[in-house]
């Protein structure tokens, strides 16, 4: 790898390192502190005399104890002492002895425990015993990106099948480039310091790429790092302690464009990298920030799977390159143009527009005439001479199958590319477009997006777009995601309180105070919405209101167990406005009641309250239908005798949405908040147009539209 012969070097950072937003460090002036840990437990931390401290309201309170590691998780928290014996805190509160020795300990958010004793050999928590693990560690680290470790030459390790915090072992070590001396393993995301106390951290981590894509540098200097959800805490040589804030993103937006300095002139993205050719049809691999070349072979196209690479030769040949071998093997046939997915399903056409697909050893013939397809998860998607537009029906989610049919596609464009749920396109003015709301029910999406810039080429992966123009500059483009709101949870049917752990199918956040007696049995008690319905993002915080959320104080005066900076959060673009009542329900509003039998200091008159999320029962007309080249257009008016709908901020008028056949189309009451669905179906000249709000039909109408003109060819015919 690159990396390893890059003297002076410790990281070369790629540019298509994953999107995040990093705010700035904020130095903690109370205290000198050597090892910080952060977790659901709150955040702990350790001085150089090996004492114990909570953060609670903005000041450290010294625990009883001595200990030189420590590490939070989700019910427990773990730690070492100087003599390498192990103690484990339960929510009891008391520290219990736990057999054998180490020096440096992790513990998960669901509590799964890894450790390494002074000889660095891995240790993982099994029952009431350790289990030995392969390989040597000084520093491990276990969360929801798996198990993370540098060994003595400051080498980074990931332990390969243990991503998303599995109860396993894993099933080897697989070395990351780079050099670290302590690492954190956090939701999605890794931190970690060198030994001249830069700061990285890992971008590109999911599911489908566990080890990440690349070593990003954050501004500050560290020697020791801890992260979880969306703080970083650490601490630097002169033992100041700072805190960092990250903010992560779901549902699909656009960033800016990113210049890479070579002269490309396509590119291809997936499984086993980048891959581009030059105008001299010279192959390279982007490895780090440089482009390696291939002195093996020339090709006019390329396209990169899952376990294989394929190529097209100067004479039509077609080739493969299988992972792991660097030999390119010829296969039999002649193609110009060739796509390969994630699950190394091929399709390609040759010289006359033919398509052809890969079953087996042998080329399928399929109907149809294109000079570019595209296979993905969003399906087979392809563009012919004219520049028209199709999908294959029955394609999307990428099976080995050559569907059904060729449905058209409104739209011009020169080239294309089926992602994950989105589809990219470029057109002959070198417009580049984007397909928005392809789903496994709407395999076809509902329109084009159009993104600045311009390109004469495109390819997509996962969350990454790359591209080249007609100067042969490569550029690259992030796809962040972003949470709906739609989806989230309603108030109260949604939401649940439990005194009595996690109710089955919800989904909780813990709610505790450390300093409440054993015998109030806090330990168990959750607030929970239901799992079927999206993450509200909401986080618990015994020490006060966490920076950049929207925090609702949770006290019961009555009790005299530190209540005063306890906080529910939530995001702060969060649709719930909480109000917190230790004197029974709040007039006007909906309340959920939280108690715990077991404290004796009147909660049974607490309640946590917010406004109702009404469903709307209004009625829907519409108006003028307006005949275009491309489909009918019209005016719709909501009539809303109720006032539901106004009450929550929509327009009385909705203008000129689209109503042909088996189109979907949202519109919402606020950014990013719950919307109101048009959708049409229905023969020419009829349409039945549903209201939509929460997934609930409001009203039903079957009205009267114009029909559009024919389109070319396919709405024309000759007869002799």
């Amino acid at each position: 790898m690159l990396l390893k012969h890059l003297a002076g070097l410790l990281f070369a950072v790629a540019a298509f390192a994953a999107n995040i937003e990093l705010s700035s460090w904020k130095h903690k002036k109370d205290m000198k502190l050597i090892k910080v840990a952060v977790g659901k437990l709150g955040t702990w931390a350790l001085d150089s005399k090996d004492q114990i401290f909570f953060r609670k309201g903005g000041d450290w309170q010294q625990y009883p104890g001595g200990l030189t590691d420590i590490s939070v998780g989700g019910n427990e928290i773990w730690g070492v002492n100087r003599a390498d014996q192990i103690y484990k805190r339960t929510t009891n509160g008391n520290w219990v002895r736990v057999s054998g020795g180490l020096k440096q300990i992790s513990v998960s958010d669901k509590d799964h425990v890894w450790g390494v004793n002074s000889r660095d050999n891995i240790y993982r928590r099994t029952g009431n015993t350790w289990q030995r693990v392969s390989g040597g560690l000084k520093v491990v680290s276990v969360g929801q990106s798996g198990v993370w470790g540098v060994n003595v030459n400051d080498d980074i390790f990931y332990r390969t099948g243990t991503y998303g915090d599995p109860d396993s072992q894993g099933t080897g070590w697989q070395h990351i480039g780079g050099k670290l001396s302590w690492i954190s393993s956090g939701r999605n995301i890794v931190f970690g310091v060198n030994s001249a106390g830069n700061i990285y951290y890992r971008g590109g981590i999911s599911e489908s790429a566990p080890a990440g894509t690349s070593w990003v540098r954050v501004p500050g200097g560290l020697k020791q790092i801890d992260t979880y959800q969306g703080d970083v805490w650490g601490s630097n040589s002169g033992d100041n302690v700072y805190k960092l804030t990250i903010s992560c993103s779901g549902e699909p937006t656009l960033s800016s464009w990113k210049p890479h300095k070579t002269s490309i002139k396509k590119v291809a993205a997936g499984k086993l990298g980048l891959w581009g050719l030059n105008a001299d049809n010279k192959v390279f691999k982007k490895e780090g920030d440089i482009w390696t070349i291939d002195q093996s072979i020339q090709l006019t196209d390329v396209s990169v799977g899952n376990s294989q690479i394929w190529g097209i030769g100067t004479q039509q040949q077609i080739y493969e390159k299988r992972k792991g071998s660097s030999e390119w093997k010829q296969v039999g046939g002649s193609l110009v143009q060739i796509s390969v997915s994630d699950k190394d399903h091929v399709w390609g056409v040759n010289s006359r527009d033919n398509i052809y697909r890969r079953t087996g050893n042998t080329w399928q013939r399929v109907s149809g005439g294109l000079k570019v397809v595209s296979v993905g998860q969003s399906g087979v998607w392809g563009v012919n001479v004219n520049d028209d537009i199709f999908y294959r029906t029955g394609t999307y989610g990428d099976p080995d199958s050559q569907g059904t049919g060729w449905q058209h596609i409104a739209g011009k464009l020169k080239w294309i590319s089926s992602g994950n749920d989105v589809v990219f396109g470029v057109n002959s003015n070198d417009d580049i477009f984007y397909r928005v709301g392809i789903s496994q029910s709407s395999p076809v999406g509902t329109g084009w997006g159009k993104v600045e810039g311009k390109l004469a080429q495109i390819d997509s992966e996962g969350d990454k777009v790359w591209g080249a123009n007609s100067a042969l500059n490569a550029f690259t483009l992030d796809i962040q995601r972003q949470n709906v709101h739609a989806q989230l949870p309603s108030w109260p049917g949604d939401f649940k309180w439990s005194y009595a752990g996690v109710p089955g199918g919800y989904t909780c956040t813990r709610i505790l105070e450390l300093a409440e007696p054993n015998q109030h049995t806090w330990h168990d008690n959750y607030f929970c919405w239901r799992s079927n319905k999206a993450d509200p993002g909401l986080r618990w915080s015994m020490a006060g209101p966490i920076a950049g959320q929207k925090c609702t104080r949770i006290l019961e005066a009555a009790d005299p167990h530190t209540w005063a900076d306890n906080y529910l959060c939530a995001p702060p673009d969060s649709p719930y406005n909480f109000q917190w009542s230790s004197a029974g329900p709040v007039r006007g509003k909906e309340c959920i009641q939280w108690l715990e039998p077991a404290d004796p200091h009147t909660w049974h008159d607490n309640f946590l309250c917010n406004d109702r999320v009404p469903q709307p029962t209004g009625t829907l007309t519409l108006g003028r239908h307006y005949t275009a080249q491309q489909g009918g257009d019209a005016t719709v008016r909501i009539t809303d005798p109720t006032k539901n709908l106004a009450q929550r901020g929509f327009d009385n008028t909705v203008s000129r949405y689209k109503i042909d056949g088996n189109e979907v189309w949202k519109f919402y009451d606020r950014p990013n908040y719950e919307g109101l669905l048009f959708t049409a179906t229905g023969p020419l000249g009829w349409t039945r147009v549903e209201a939509r709000f929460n997934d609930r039909i409001s009203s039903v109408r079957a009205v009267k539209r114009n029909k559009k003109l024919p389109s070319w060819p396919g709405d024309f015919k000759w007869s002799y």
